[in-house]
């Protein structure tokens, strides 16, 4: 394990890297940027890049370009029981745009200055966003754009919508909004920038971790799958992982694996039907539909140890971080790594695009499969890279600044970055380190 101020003594001695190290880019997979939507009405392939473009996918797999829209991105996507919610951005404003349940496109909607367009959800009758300061939230009516302001006594973090109902999260409660005076005390899961996926009355996160979730009783954890994809069919869970869909036990393990002729990109649900994107072509199958792999071995009959990282590695409160060095890259952290022979390696940057190379910056993350499983996942640190860019400047000093100061909350991967004196707390300490670190 490696002490943390280990780890600032190699940032310091990586600054003589040479320039170019610096200035890697990171290359893009081919299929980054495509993501399914599935609900009432059917699937919807969205395509995120500079020209926003979101198609229907019918019931035979065919595909139909519902609106695409030239110099655009596409930032977040949300659906109700009813509708599809895109909120593309271009350099000079953000727009909602409303998919139907005829396939149509809705008026747009454009933010009020006073709210954070990406922190939004909606139902079938409001969109709900957060403000700025976090300190309320603000409703407009679809059709009429009439608002409706709740005021909370504490930071809204996130918004979330099931069976049409509203929920903010502070910090300590869960809140409805038709009734925002009425907390809901609960183990509130770390939502962090992870979208929710829901099924019935479960939830599961981004990093596999499974909640019921009822309105009395908020959340209660369950359990945590080690998968990036998870879905649920008619009450088993499946785990994706490469061109495999495993079926899995009460207790996780693999009871049975399906093969597929391409990797899944990405999957979605919607009643008996699932769809698949693979190579930016979506396939509708069914259950019927699943080959299952004959004597296909469980996960737990195969247990592997955890790879090791010669040099790099510190493990803390349960969860698996990698500290590397300002400069580090893909490259030379996989030099570093002792994987076994039927392992892989995928890494992800902090918008959790898929790499392949370029530098590594705090809230990046690895994913380390085993055959064909997930079997861990990293987060990348790189002490004192608070905005994860990948290298210490003033631009961390200002962030660090604004946190202590109330002005904006920090993930926890940020936060890690931040504490340089390793005391888990951040204070001016940790701003006067950071100062020096700069300075060096």
């Amino acid at each position: 394990m490696v002490k943390r101020i280990t780890v600032i003594f190699l940032i310091s001695l990586l600054l003589i890297y040479p320039l170019n190290n610096l200035l890697n880019t990171s290359a893009k997979s081919n299929n980054e940027n495509y993501i399914l939507r599935g609900f009432s009405y059917g699937f919807y392939k969205i395509i995120n890049n500079r020209k926003a473009t979101c198609t229907s996918i019918t019931s035979q797999g065919e595909e139909t370009t519902i609106f695409c829209k030239s110099d655009y991105e596409i930032s977040k996507t949300v659906t109700s029981l009813s509708y599809l919610y895109i909120l593309v951005n271009s350099e000079e404003y953000n727009t909602i745009f409303t998919i139907l349940r005829n396939g149509s496109v809705d008026t747009s909607y454009i933010p009020e200055n006073n709210i954070i367009p990406s922190s939004f959800t909606a139902n079938d009758d409001y969109i709900f966003f957060i403000s700025n300061d976090e300190s309320y939230t603000i409703s407009i009516k679809r059709n009429t754009l009439e608002t409706t302001t709740s005021f909370f006594s504490e930071k809204v973090k996130k918004l979330f919508c099931y069976n049409e109902k509203v929920y903010a999260i502070t910090a300590s409660s869960l809140y409805r909004l038709d009734n925002p005076n009425i907390p809901i005390k609960c183990d509130i899961p770390s939502f962090n920038d992870l979208e929710p996926v829901f099924y019935d009355n479960i939830f599961i996160d981004a990093n596999g971790k499974v909640y019921s979730f009822s309105f009395d009783n908020g959340f209660k954890y369950i359990k945590t799958l080690n998968y990036k994809k998870v879905f649920i069919l008619n009450d088993i869970y499946y785990g994706v992982s490469g061109n495999h869909i495993n079926k899995l036990s009460e207790n996780s393990s693999v009871t049975s694996r399906y093969s597929f002729s391409e990797n899944i990109d990405d999957i979605a649900v919607n009643g008996n039907k699932i769809a698949l994107l693979s190579s930016e072509n979506v396939k509708l199958i069914t259950e019927k539909d699943f080959k299952p792999i004959e004597n296909s071995s469980t996960e737990s009959s195969n247990p592997i140890s955890k790879p090791s990282f010669d040099g790099f590695t510190d493990y803390e409160n349960d969860d698996n971080y990698i500290i590397v060095p300002q400069g580090t890259t893909i490259a030379i952290l996989k030099k570093h790594i002792n994987s076994a022979k039927n392992s892989s390696l995928i890494f992800y940057d902090n918008k959790k695009r898929k790499i392949s190379s370029g530098n590594l910056g705090t809230g990046f993350s690895l994913e380390y499969y085993e055959n064909s499983f997930l079997k861990y996942k990293y987060t990348i640190i790189v002490m004192g890279d608070i905005t994860g860019e990948g290298s210490v400047n003033t631009y961390d000093k200002r962030r660090l600044t604004d946190y202590l100061l109330g002005k904006l909350e920090l993930t926890s991967a940020q936060k890690y970055a931040a504490n340089l004196d390793a005391n888990n707390l951040l204070d001016s300490i940790d701003l006067l380190l950071l100062n020096r670190l700069i300075l060096q």
